[in-house]
């Protein structure tokens, strides 16, 4: 079956997977599943990446009037987060541009995260009146709960170098490209056999994601059903205006 939604390249073990848009539907959580049923036989490695723009801004957030809950399945894509992270495969993200909320969700399940210098990350979920409820565990998992709880809160982006210093990210580079082709050399001389049974001693080491996981949809869905926040979605969507902007104020 072809792919629409992400773009895929397997080379030498190595299945890239690269964004068509950097907003996040549900026809991109479906193809990053059946990507990884189709090939982690065969792939020791999985990267993942965007444009030079931005890696991926988060759920596509434009909603009907009729719509009654989250616009994408959060179990869905949760579940795709916790197959980065556990899956019998190294999960490399590499960022160029912007990655911002659901985005994060992406870098935090990876094994290892290289961004470029000009990167930036950011949760906004808050400044709408949703949570970050289903990327939290994945972003505590990486950077501990007092970083994670920082960005969540003051939804102010961060650049490459502060990634780096939280952990966000492992490598932050001016030739980014460089850095991820000289991980990759090295990480093709490990085996799939060798690989799947680190994977799955680190996920007995630390099981968060696991134990929060419905929590953590819930918690999503139920946020995104307030009215105040469906109406002052609405209004940026279709007016660019945020929930604290008057009519007039553009």
């Amino acid at each position: 079956m072809s792919y629409r939604a992400i773009d895929l390249r397997f080379s030498n073990s190595i299945l890239f997977a690269r964004f068509v848009s950097p907003l996040i539907d549900n026809n991109v959580v479906d193809e990053f599943h059946r990507a990884i049923e189709d090939y982690e036989h065969a792939a020791t490695a999985i990267v993942i990446e965007g444009t030079d723009e931005a890696f991926c801004l988060g759920v596509d957030l434009r909603i009907s009037p009729e719509s009654e809950g989250f616009p994408i399945d959060s179990l869905a894509l949760y579940e795709l987060w916790e197959r980065l992270a556990f899956g019998h495969f190294i999960t490399i993200t590499h960022v160029k541009g912007r990655a911002n909320a659901g985005g994060i969700g992406f870098v935090a399940s990876s094994d290892i995260a290289i961004c470029d210098a000009e990167a930036e990350f950011g949760l906004s979920e808050l400044l709408f009146g949703l949570l970050p409820a289903c990327v939290l565990p994945f972003l505590i998992r990486r950077v501990g709960l007092q970083k994670a709880n920082f960005l969540a809160l003051t939804t102010l982006p961060i650049c490459a170098d502060e990634a780096a210093a939280y952990g966000l990210v492992d490598i932050s580079s001016g030739n980014s490209g460089a850095v991820l082709q000289r991980q990759l050399t090295r990480l093709r001389r490990l085996t799939k056999e060798s690989i799947g049974r680190y994977k799955a001693f680190s996920a007995e080491l630390d099981d968060r994601v696991i134990q929060h996981k419905h929590f953590a949809v819930k918690s999503s869905s139920d946020a995104f059903r307030a009215e105040r926040t469906l109406s002052g979605l609405r209004r940026y969507v279709e007016r660019g205006l945020f929930p604290w902007e008057a009519e007039d104020q553009r």
